[in-house]
């Protein structure tokens, strides 16, 4: 199944199952190598006129050069394995062990120098996920949240800018959507970021669902479509998807299955694409068509709770607009 995907120009390059693909537009894949790795996936691009596209996953850091179409190992001696992948203006960020962060050099995620590292420096916890918006880049560590931004100082180009007591539950919690970051608390809190600080979202049910999920497997992806910003977690109980234009939420699951069958989701010029979490397909989504992939689309509408306390209730009438 889909484990990653990323826009790179006239093509997504895809992870599915072990190996790495090239996705074009009209349908076609190409096999640009392996990636012996079965967990989470991190994927990033850099802004080269060819982008470089870095990998991480189980400790393993991986290069796809978008120029020659091949795939390549990074490996420094002494580097501690990478936790997960970011980049800002230009660096690659590596959250490594315990709280270390190291950045890879400007538009080069190949070379890394075991000199250009630094720490967590507000709450000294395992960072688990970096990822940026409007100038900065957060790290998402157990217990709290952490922003640097970009001084351009010789000898270490970040600086602290905002420390948040906040934590993250796990990697696959963290997602970028529309030009903020949305994630998982520690407490299976899902928040919004507002500011610097993380505005509640979920309501109790969302985070009884979280409770209840191993967070290692809890993965996450966004979409905009129709005018409306989508932001999906799903795990193998359930998928929650957030819609940040009407501020509500909604359950989706595929027919026959506990969840969505969608892992995530790229936008590739006007189409909108989707990768099966469990099989080699990828999707193209529209409003053109009622099925998904040959399922039936379900839908249950529920009503907020009403009572009449020690009471009998009569409707005399009910309208109906969907």
């Amino acid at each position: 199944g889909c484990r990653a995907m990323i826009e790179v120009g006239p093509y997504v390059v895809a992870v599915y199952g072990r190996n790495v693909y090239r996705l074009a537009a009209d349908g076609t894949s190409t096999l640009i190598g392996g990636f012996p790795t079965s967990g989470p996936v991190s994927i990033r691009k850099n802004r080269r006129a060819y982008p470089q596209v870095g990998l991480v996953s189980d400790g393993l850091y991986y290069v796809v050069d978008t120029q020659s179409w091949t795939i390549s190992q990074v490996s420094v001696p002494g580097l501690p394995p990478p936790i997960g992948l970011g980049m800002f203006d230009g660096y690659g960020i590596l959250p490594a062990s315990k709280n270390l962060w190291y950045i890879t050099s400007i538009d080069d995620f190949t070379t890394v120098s075991l000199l250009n590292f630094a720490q967590a420096e507000g709450d000294p916890d395992e960072i688990l996920a970096a990822d940026e918006r409007d100038g900065e880049v957060g790290l998402f560590g157990r217990d709290s949240v952490e922003w640097w931004q970009d001084t351009g100082a010789a000898s270490f180009p970040f600086a602290r800018s905002q420390f948040k007591h906040i934590g993250c539950l796990c990697a696959g919690g963290v997602h970028k959507v529309d030009s903020t970051l949305a994630w998982i608390d520690r407490n299976c809190v899902v928040r919004l970021m507002d500011g610097y600080d993380g505005k509640r979202i979920s309501d109790h049910g969302i985070e009884r669902d979280i409770r209840q999920a191993d967070p290692d497997t809890i993965t996450s992806t966004s979409w905009t479509n129709g005018g409306h910003v989508f932001v999906s977690w799903s795990c193998p109980l359930w998928t929650r998807t957030y819609n940040l234009t009407t501020n509500q939420w909604h359950d989706r699951e595929s027919y026959g299955d506990t969840r969505w069958r969608v892992s995530h989701v790229v936008k590739l010029g006007t189409a909108i694409l989707a990768g099966d979490y469990q099989t080699g397909a990828v999707y193209t989504m529209s409003a053109d068509v009622y099925d998904e992939a040959g399922s039936p689309l379900t839908m249950l509408i529920q009503t907020p709770p009403f009572c009449m306390p020690a009471a009998r209730v009569q409707l005399d009438a009910i309208q109906i607009d969907a």
